[in-house]
């Protein structure tokens, strides 16, 4: 009897081991998919790159901010590759989780895809597809890439999203100046004030610059964030550290990503920039 209980938990196992590796296949094709379809977008036409005549009339800590950047004259970029490492939580006083991922972004159009796993047990993982593409943002959460914890969209995910966008283009600078999707406004000699327009949709975001022209911080209080299924507007900020030469191009290498409610700060993402390509 007992030889039998063993043999079909085995039978058990196995099955839901395959099942969930199908699953796995299937979420990671679809996904694939979708970068190509990003690639595709982000191809359709080719942008010259920035030279100075496109810093006129730019708020003075922008325009020392390309200048360190050093993108002036930079190669014709359209999409981006980036691969990070880092930890990630979803509660205050919830332990960090290591996370990993991949983000790619279309740089004449904004949007993104970002694919990342994170473990939050061991034999426990959680995919999560976060996209923004043609004024459309969608996140999609899987436990075992399987089943499906969270796949929330509509115009506020949208807005939330296209800030996503706004805020990780220090990794990719370049898209500051490619197009026509960003304005500045001037507030002081360390910030300024970016505006992104995207399909009808529209959000803004202030920078703030070092002495050197680093930005060093964003924060933003048009994100929405979800509570309790509801979304509502709360405060959000990243920052940025470590500044290295990445193909040509001083970006910066790690980030934090927080929601700040009046003196409280939850950070819920650090992540380590591994790598980027600029294609």
């Amino acid at each position: 009897m007992l030889n039998i209980i063993a043999i079909l938990l085995i039978l058990v196992i196995t099955g839901f081991t395959l099942f969930v590796l199908f699953n796995h296949y299937l979420f990671h094709k679809q996904v694939m998919n979708e970068i190509k379809s990003l690639s595709f977008l982000a191809n359709e036409e080719l942008i010259p790159p920035p030279d100075n005549n496109m810093l006129e009339n730019l708020p003075e800590p922008v325009h020392q901010y390309f200048a360190y950047c050093k993108i002036i004259d930079h190669p014709p970029v359209s999409f981006v590759r980036m691969k990070h490492n880092g930890s990630f939580r979803t509660d205050p006083g919830q332990k960090w989780m290591p996370v990993k991922g991949e983000e790619y972004f279309s740089v004449n159009h904004p949007g993104f895809i970002w694919f990342a796993q994170v473990k939050p047990a061991p034999l426990f993982w959680i995919q999560a597809r976060d996209r923004y593409v043609k004024g459309e943002g969608r996140m999609t959460v899987k436990l075992w890439s399987t089943f499906t914890i969270g796949d929330p969209k509509g115009e506020q995910l949208d807005i939330s999203s296209l800030l996503r966008y706004l805020f990780e283009m220090p990794l990719f600078p370049v898209a500051f100046l490619t197009g026509n999707h960003i304005q500045w406004k001037s507030i002081d000699k360390h910030s300024a004030k970016a505006i992104i327009h995207d399909h009808d949709r529209k959000a803004s975001g202030t920078f703030y610059f070092d002495d050197y022209g680093k930005i060093t911080y964003a924060t933003t209080s048009d994100r929405y964030r979800e509570q309790k299924g509801q979304f509502i507007k709360q405060k959000w900020s990243a920052s940025y550290k470590n500044y290295r030469d990445m193909n040509g191009v001083m970006i910066p290498t790690e980030t934090e990503v927080s929601w700040e409610d009046g003196d409280e700060t939850f950070t819920y993402a650090r992540f380590i920039i591994n790598d980027v390509k600029y294609l």
